[in-house]
Parts: structure tokens; sequence; C-alpha cells
């Protein structure tokens, strides 16, 4: 008996790989799920109606049981089908809620590296200010210390100054 290979399944066998191919770069979840459900449900299906088609005409037991079993099997690939059909568009539904989500996330990272980013300026900018402080707080300390001189210089100069009257006076008193 000679084998012979449906022309059909060629195509259907390189559905999946042909969706992987037409893609850019990187294909995208949708795309990958679709190829692998398409690289498990074509050969289960693939094989039976290859099993039935090597069968000899004297084997199949009459037409009438092999066109049940056919219509039989394009029920169970509509089935299939609009099962892929379902799957896939949960799955784009999916893809697309992810993406809102990494966008979302890019987002609240930038926000907070910008946080991040204020608040070190924030630091710096206190540490600046605090260092500024200091050095007038010691200026402040320096300029007290120099009145306190002064004014005890003042003092001492009042004291020296009253004794230098004084002695004028007495100077003068006797002259």
């Amino acid at each position: 008996m000679e084998m012979r290979f449906p022309r059909l399944f060629v195509p259907l066998i390189l559905l999946p790989l042909n969706l992987l191919s037409t893609q850019s770069h990187r294909p995208t979840t949708t795309v990958r799920c679709s190829a692998v459900l398409l690289l498990l449900v074509i050969p289960a299906l693939s094989s039976s109606v290859l099993a039935l088609s090597l069968l000899s005409p004297d084997s199949r037991g009459g037409n009438a049981g092999l066109k049940s079993e056919l219509d039989e099997m394009k029920l169970k690939i509509v089935q299939l089908e609009s099962v892929l059909e379902e799957k896939l568009k949960n799955l784009d539904l999916k893809a697309k809620f992810v993406e809102e989500k990494n966008g979302q996330m890019e987002e609240m990272t930038r926000k907070i590296q910008f946080l991040q980013d204020e608040l070190l300026h924030l630091k710096e900018t206190g540490e600046a200010v605090m260092e500024r402080i200091e050095v007038l707080q010691e200026e402040v300390r320096r300029l007290w210390a120099e009145s306190r001189k002064n004014h005890f210089d003042n003092s001492c100069f009042g004291d020296q100054s009253e004794q230098l009257r004084g002695a004028i006076r007495r100077c003068d008193r006797s002259c």
C-alpha cells in the first residue's frame, strides 16, 4: 500500500511557524500562545485525518461511516477553532491589561526616582544651610566676644579718663 501525504497537511503544519516568523523581532504573547496551541491541535487532527486517508477502500466499511466520521471531525475542528478564538481573545485582554500595568509601573518608577532626587537635593541644600548657620553662629560669637572686650576696654578707658580728669583738676587746683 502506498502512503500518500495529503497536500492540505503541509500548510497546516507550517502555520504555527509562519505565525511566529511573520511577526517583527519579537512575537507577542498572543501569537506565541496561538502558535503553541496550533502546534498541539493540528498534529492531533491531522493524524486522525491522515489515518483515515491511509485506509484502503476495502477497510473503510462504506462511504456513509466515513462521511459521518469526517463530519464529526469537521464539527470538532469548528469547536476547537471557536475555543481557540475565545482563548485568544482572553489572552489579548490579559496582554493589554499587563501592558497597562507595566505602563503604570514605569510611571510610578519615574515618580519614585524624581522624589528620591528631590529628597537628595533637599538634604544637600539642608546641609549647606546648616553649614551656613554654623558659620553665622560662629561669627555672632566672635562679635559678642569683641563687643565684650570693647565694652571692657571702654570701661577701663572710662576709669582711666576719670582718673586723668581727677589728676588734671588737682593740678589745676594746685597751680
